[in-house]
Formats: C-alpha cells, sequence, structure tokens
C-alpha cells in the first residue's frame, strides 16, 4: 500500500510496541478525525486518547520519496569504516517506479 505522507519510515521494532499504524504514519498525522482516532484507543484497551496518543513509537529514521521509494532492509554496521560505527545502513530501489537508480543510505 502507498502510505499519504509520500514518506518512509525505518522503526526499530520491540516487540508490543506501539507504532501509531492508522494515526500516524513516521512523523506525520494519517488519521485526523478525531472520533475514529478516540474509537482505536477504546479499541485497543487505553483508558484515554491521550494516554494511546503517548503509547506511540517513533521511527528511527524517515525520508521523502524525493529520496527513495522502496526501503529495502540494511543492517548496523560495525565494520572499520569510523564515519558509519553504529549506523543503521540500508538501500533503497529507487526514486521512481522504473527503478534506475538504486542506492545506499544511512542514518544520522
Amino acid at each position: 500500500m502507498l502510505d499519504k505522507t509520500n514518506s518512509k519510515k525505518l522503526i526499530l521494532l520491540k516487540w508490543g510496541g506501539n507504532y501509531g499504524w492508522r494515526v500516524i504514519e513516521a512523523y506525520h498525522e494519517f488519521e485526523t478525525d478525531q472520533a475514529i482516532i478516540d474509537q482505536i484507543a477504546i479499541d485497543l484497551g487505553f483508558g484515554t486518547t491521550l494516554e494511546y496518543l503517548s503509547s506511540l513509537k517513533a521511527p528511527i529514521h524517515e525520508y521523502t520519496h524525493g529520496t527513495g521509494i522502496s526501503i529495502l532492509g540494511g543492517f548496523l554496521y560495525h565494520g572499520s569504516i569510523t564515519e558509519l560505527q553504529g549506523k543503521y545502513i540500508f538501500g533503497d530501489w529507487s526514486t521512481n517506479w522504473a527503478g534506475t537508480d538504486g542506492h545506499f543510505i544511512h542514518t544520522d
């Protein structure tokens, strides 16, 4: 499914983490209808909508479709290049659907 925000995100997954799908997409609002957000909080067993929104986990990195359109996985770098130590290195298929300019990206 294509996202409404025209951005891609990397999430460090943790068991039971709430990443806000249906309410946020990366750092952007996805659902704006307050009644729907309230109902999602109730359905997930939260006492209040604020409690639910406070539980959302942020991504570790985000970029726009101008940088790329399809994250292809990656790894945390532990090699000999000092500038990349501890950074997450991943690929993106392309900046366009023709797939002509795939590239590597790293988190800051």
